[in-house]
């Protein structure tokens, strides 16, 4: 496996990547870089073909116009060549289990019959969840089947159905479990967990009745939001304001958003909150400056200039020395974050290179391929990470990254249906959809998802702010977390306003240009904030690159579109947690984290669509499922 370890980026600047070899054994490599052009033919000319070699590619180039961006004289097959050269050279190491998982993932490219899909999402959706039998049937409805309307909604005047009220109050339990610790937490926090709290447990019932057509989910020009407007904001709040007022609100978004800026203004106020020079990271300092600029300006879009400056040709001396998987991991790697830098993620302003000291290039390039090739093809994308899943190799746990015990587990089992579920949602409704589904499928499935992002955010925001009212500032200020804590309102309200659709492949965000840019800069800057707090380098970079940094850029780079990034994040973000958890050489202890979660889905979908089985089969297999799956890992 080609395991490169880089010092610092090789850029224009004259920065060079540290590759542990000498300047002399650099130059014999070194051809015309100006003539170099990868594909998959001159990889396997280069790197030679493993006996039996499959070599599966996606015609990416067509349709993403982000390799050619790069300028880099690699195409999309070289990239994908050298991914199935890795999984081919380390197949060998992986234990039996393993195996078994791939060759199911690799038979299993057939879509799955309702009768398969109920006996496997059922029994695994309640069994994670620990829900009762009719419960459990329904939100598993609710979950994947967007051709009918859910099973939560109720006629005018009909009574709430028996049994309504435990599925509310269970999940509402999962979301709003875990706490920190016994402090009792300061009153700023007490009121923050308290509005938060009744906002999710109502956003359940939003949830689950996206898609009945209700009074409260129509749009009134007369509905108005209001603030104070006595105070001077900082620009950027400002800002906020103004673009959510801007849009058409429902009587229901009217109701959360109003609250969520009632309750954000009286927590900057009281707690003497600075949001005029908050402290953020150097290395996304300049996407906060791009929000400053557009607030102060009030220009159409935070990312117009950005983008043109995207456009422009990129220089020739980033192209490969060769096609060896190893060169072109480092002109691939350089590229993306010359032109990450340009829209705020910058790797080379982190604090003693850490970004570049942390980032193995052959795992970068990989899962940078897995999201380019999943977003053609929602298929592969849920199966391929579904591969990358299975091999994950066992890791040390950090002092400080490792939380175990009852409170991990809830919070790994909410984080991994808010992280894991989307993917599978999305890979099966494209599956309806390629099938031949009816249109309905679509627009209730956007519906859908609207106030599922509102909860994942929101669940996120709420923990943060549990930590601060425990005192828990492990790598950041007790400053920095309640600038963020403040933040993370801002950005709920955002997610509650933003309006999807989804065209059976793609979401893409149907608010205006000027909303969709906001709305994207602000909530990547809350998050990372958040998990920067949260994570050490070893960690942190699968989320610099992956959960937010890449996905930005593949948005702009192949649509040339804000309004697309959801698309990116969702599948980065889900290859970005499997690599975030630590995987602990003893799992007796440990919860099981995202990576588990996803293999637990996918093993019990795989082995029935592989063998054709139904209901009874699937029970008997329960036994070596759980055998198999080992159960190890866990996240904070």
């Amino acid at each position: 496996m080609r395991l490169l370890f880089v010092s610092c980026l090789c850029l224009a600047t004259g920065k060079r990547f540290s590759t542990g070899r000498s300047q002399e054994d650099l130059d014999v490599d070194r051809v015309d870089s100006d003539l170099v052009t990868c594909t998959a033919a001159e990889v396997l000319n280069v790197e030679g073909a493993p006996e039996d070699f499959q070599n599966p590619l996606v015609d990416l180039d067509s349709s993403h116009r982000l390799f050619a961006l790069l300028g880099t004289g690699v195409d999309s097959s070289a990239l994908q060549t050298c991914y199935n050269l890795h999984r081919k050279e380390t197949s060998w190491k992986l234990t039996w289990k393993q195996k078994v998982m791939d060759k199911l993932v690799s038979l299993s490219t057939t879509a799955m019959g309702s009768r398969v899909r109920t006996s496997v999402l059922q029994p695994l959706m309640k069994n994670i969840l620990d829900w009762g039998q009719d419960a459990g049937e329904r939100l598993i409805t609710w979950a994947f089947e967007h051709d009918i309307p859910s099973p939560f909604c109720r006629a005018k005047g009909e009574i709430r159905r028996e049994g309504d009220r435990d599925v509310w109050k269970h999940f509402g339990h999962l979301l709003l479990s875990g706490t920190s610790g016994d402090k009792v937490p300061d009153p700023g926090s007490q009121m923050v967990n308290q509005s938060l709290s009744q906002l999710i447990t109502k956003a359940i019932g939003a949830t689950l009745q996206a898609d009945c057509g209700k009074l409260e989910d129509q749009t009134f020009d007369s509905l108005t939001l209001s603030w104070n407007e006595s105070v001077t904001w900082p620009p950027v709040v400002q800002r906020s304001f103004e673009l959510l007022a801007s849009q058409k609100l429902t009587p229901r978004e009217k109701g959360y958003v109003q609250a969520l800026l009632n309750t954000f203004q009286k927590y900057v106020i009281e707690n003497n909150v600075d949001l005029t020079n908050p402290m953020i990271p150097q290395e996304v300092q300049p996407l906060w400056d791009l929000l400053v600029v557009d607030s102060s300006n009030k220009s159409s879009r935070v990312f117009a200039a950005p983008q043109e400056v995207l456009q422009q040709p990129t220089n020739a001396t980033q192209r490969p020395k060769s096609c060896s998987c190893r060169h072109i991991e480092l002109a691939t790697a350089a590229a993306l974050s010359d032109r990450m830098a340009k829209l705020g993620f910058d790797a080379s302003r982190a604090e003693n290179n850490w970004v570049w000291e942390a980032t193995d290039l052959g795992k970068m390039m990989n899962l940078f391929t897995l999201t380019e090739e999943g977003l053609e093809d929602p298929n592969l994308s849920f199966l391929y990470l579904l591969q990358e899943a299975n091999h994950l190799t066992a890791t040390p746990v950090d002092q400080n990254g490792g939380i175990v015990g009852d409170e991990a587990r809830a919070r790994s089992v909410v984080k991994g249906i808010l992280v894991g579920m989307p993917m599978l949602q999305n890979y099966l409704a494209h599956l309806d959809i390629k099938n031949g589904g009816p249109e309905r499928i679509k627009t209730a499935y956007a519906l859908k998802e609207k106030w599922f992002l509102f909860l994942n955010i929101a669940w996120a925001v709420w923990h943060e702010n549990d930590d601060v009212g425990q005192q828990i500032f492990w790598r950041v200020s007790k400053e920095a977390r309640q600038q963020n804590v403040a933040l993370g309102l801002l950005v709920s309200a955002f997610s509650v306003l933003s309006e999807f659709s989804w065209d059976g492949v793609n979401f893409k965000e149907e608010n205006s240009p000027a909303f969709n840019d906001f709305n994207v800069a602000l909530y990547t800057i809350w998050n990372y904030k958040f998990v920067h707090s949260l994570f050490e380098p070893r960690r942190l970079q699968f989320h610099f690159w992956h959960g937010l940094g890449l996905p930005l850029l593949e948005a702009f780079g192949n649509q040339g579109d804000s309004a697309y990034w959801v698309n990116y994040r969702r599948d980065g973000l889900m290859a970005a947690m499997m690599n975030l958890a630590p995987q602990p050489q003893d799992a007796e202890e440990e919860a099981p984290g995202a990576a588990d979660l996803l293999l637990s889905f996918g093993l019990g979908v795989l082995i029935l669509i592989t063998l054709g089985t139904g209901f009874e089969m699937f029970n008997a297999l329960m036994p070596d499922i759980a055998y198999i799956m080992e159960w190890k890992s866990g996240a904070p």
